[in-house]
């Protein structure tokens, strides 16, 4: 959750760049006192470049701890406005208050159950200098292709991203007409001709690079901030070629500050390695929908459903309408269970 609201924010931000930066205290407040959180956010080293970073990493943790401390150091600072002091009282207040369920009801009726995991992960992955890869594993029919639809609404929520997936659609297919797929989405052109003759004779990895960078530097080139969703390209049956480029099109945004702070790739069913230069810069969210206690994330979806509507309910209600979906859910075979759950919810919800 954000414990600052978007005009508190703004001002904490403010006050920041006017008292903080190009000082050795700013260098203080980066590093050491506010925890480690930060080896991962610090581009350059510049304090000044990555004020909005720091900022958005401490205003989005679990813990407002980091936050807290942030603004306690500042406020201690000659000079520094009351306003900050005040921001201060207002996280440590927010953090008293009983955390926000996040929603588990996408669009009228539809679930989004669970999925903690990748909640936890998007906090990171929206900061500009957060992780620029997530890994989305689990066994057949466990909802990874389910993520898109998280993006969506956080799109639609509005946050500035723009999720575009792309499923294998053949055991072949080849980088360049992957590369196509998402420029011709990007900016409805395609790789020429010429250039991939130019290219040719390259070795596989500088095709790949090459590829990448074709997409990246069409992407840099719009308004959107792009985060891919390559779904069920699982490593075992890619050509060479394209597998080369997903990990490019991941090394490209890592290591470039214009891609890092804008760009995502998302790998569902993707099992193979990462490059080592990724270690530290990647989040994984394996699936097993065996071992969620999915009753009081059945109990979260009708609450939210009946507060949508308006529609007072009580505790036991809610209860009820929980053992009603667990018991048509039981002895579902795995592979059927996320549907039939969904299906469950649309049937109950209907009775409403």
């Amino acid at each position: 959750m954000a414990w600052l609201e978007d005009g508190e924010y703004k001002i904490a931000h403010g006050v920041l760049v006017t008292n903080v930066i190009n000082t050795a205290g700013g260098q203080v407040l980066a590093g050491k006192k506010v925890g480690t959180g930060f080896s991962t956010l610090i581009l350059d080293n510049s304090f000044h470049v990555n004020t909005h970073t720091i900022l958005m990493f401490c205003n989005h943790q679990p813990n407002p701890t980091p936050l807290i401390e942030l603004l306690g150091l500042v406020s201690a600072r000659p000079g520094i406005p009351p306003i900050i002091s005040r921001l201060k009282a207002i996280v440590v207040s927010a953090a008293a208050a009983p955390a926000a369920v996040e929603p588990r009801l996408l669009g009228e009726k539809g679930a989004f159950l669970d999925r903690t995991n990748l909640r936890d992960a998007f906090r990171r992955l929206v900061l500009p200098g957060g992780p620029c890869v997530l890994k989305v594993s689990g066994p057949a029919k466990s909802g990874k292709s389910h993520t898109f639809r998280y993006l969506q609404q956080r799109s639609l929520e509005g946050h500035p991203i723009t999720p575009f997936r792309v499923e294998k659609i053949a055991t072949d297919f080849k980088a360049t007409a992957l590369a196509n797929t998402l420029l011709k989405k990007i900016n409805g052109k395609k790789v020429s001709e010429k250039e991939i003759q130019e290219y040719s004779t390259e070795s596989a990895q500088q095709r790949a690079a090459f590829l990448a960078e074709k997409v990246l530097i069409a992407a840099a080139n719009s308004k959107d901030n792009w985060w891919f969703v390559f779904d069920n390209f699982d490593d075992s049956a890619l050509p060479e070629d394209t597998r080369l480029f997903l990990s490019q099109m991941a090394l490209q945004i890592a290591e470039d500050v214009r891609y890092r702070r804008r760009f995502r790739v998302l790998l569902l069913n993707y099992c193979g390695e990462l490059p080592a230069e990724l270690q530290d810069l990647h989040e994984v969210d394996h699936l097993d929908p065996k071992s969620v206690d999915w009753k009081p994330e059945i109990r979260h979806y009708f609450a939210q459903f009946f507060d949508k509507r308006k529609h007072r309910h009580q505790p036991d209600g809610l209860d009820e309408l929980a053992d009603k979906a667990m018991a048509k859910l039981h002895g579902v075979d795995p592979e059927a269970f996320l549907p039939k759950l969904d299906d469950t919810l649309k049937e109950l919800a209907g009775d409403f």
